[in-house]
């Protein structure tokens, strides 16, 4: 006799475990490979001279702008302004500077 489906849910039948687990296994298995193709072409980029993340807004003439204009006592405002950077940048800049 089979069993009744509407008392044996989802998962309660031995083939249907069975199916289950090896759904996730495989679902498992492909994120993995997923995972170890990225890191490799990411290996691959760096080994290449590629750089990952968004190119710096500061070039060495602006941070030399900067460095000047602070030292001429300008403020932060009016130094992100000369530079058309946001006035959080010229602190971030100058901060790594002095602890470089």
């Amino acid at each position: 006799m089979a069993p009744n489906p509407l008392l044996c849910p989802w998962g309660q039948l031995p083939k249907e475990r069975a199916q289950f687990h090896i759904f996730g296994a495989l679902a498992e298995f492909e994120k993995e490979i997923i995972r170890e193709r990225t890191r490799a072409g990411l290996a691959a980029a760096r080994a290449g001279g590629r750089l990952s993340g968004r190119p710096s807004l500061v070039t060495a003439e602006k941070l030399a702008a900067a460095q000047t204009m602070r030292a001429e006592k300008h403020t932060m405002a009016e130094i992100s302004g000369a530079l058309g950077v946001s006035r959080a940048t010229p602190y971030r800049q100058l901060a790594l500077v002095v602890l470089c």
